[in-house]
């Protein structure tokens, strides 16, 4: 008998949830587009700043006092893996914190810049400008990468690998800069013109 009512509670209290989950959702989709009671509204930035610390409390978000300590921990070069462990947080609020993205409730958020395509590619960059002159330059004189990539190793220069080279070979034949003009003094680019067209040049002989 005792089993029955457990079973009979049980069940019950899983119809109540049902319920309860599916009236939640029901609000939810009522109060989507111009259903929204701040729909069509324009808010301050200040106003928007409360709104979102709102949001943030009623969820129990990351407390601003915790957000400090991460900071500090990844300023003594403590990996985010160890800061997740640590507070018990998900690697993306680490790195949210990290980025700037997530911030106490007294400081704004940093304004992310987009960057052009040009930007994009030059930070993608693991070699230096100079370098990719130097590179260039044993290419005319008809170097092969090995060589080219040996002269590099006697430099103690570890950050050119052949691939590296290869892909700036690929990337003159197929008439993709390697070097933009904002990266050099007009002359240096000059330069760089003259050695890209004796290189392609050649390869057309």
């Amino acid at each position: 008998m005792i089993a029955l009512d457990n079973q009979k509670h049980i069940k019950q209290q899983l119809c109540k949830e049902i319920q309860q989950i599916k009236c939640y959702k029901d609000k939810s989709i009522k109060m989507q587009g111009i259903g929204n009671h701040n729909y069509g509204k324009q808010f301050s930035k200040e106003i928007k700043k409360k709104m979102s610390t709102s949001i943030r409390d009623a969820k129990g978000g990351v407390s601003d006092d915790m957000i400090k300590q991460i900071r500090q921990q990844i300023l003594q070069g403590i990996s985010n893996k160890e800061i997740q462990q640590t507070f018990n947080l998900p690697k993306h609020t680490i790195a949210r914190i990290k980025n700037g993205q997530l911030v106490c409730r007294d400081e704004d958020k940093k304004v992310k810049k987009t960057l052009t395509q040009i930007e994009l590619n030059i930070s993608k960059r693991k070699i230096k400008v100079d370098d990719i002159i130097i590179v260039i330059e044993k290419m005319v004189e008809q170097w092969k990468p090995s060589q080219i990539l040996d002269y590099f190793i006697k430099q103690h220069n570890s950050n050119i690998t052949i691939d590296i080279i290869k892909n700036i070979k690929r990337n003159i034949l197929n008439n993709k800069p390697v070097i933009y003009e904002s990266e050099l003094p007009e002359e240096q680019y000059r330069h760089y013109l003259t050695l890209i067209n004796n290189i392609v040049n050649n390869n057309l002989k």
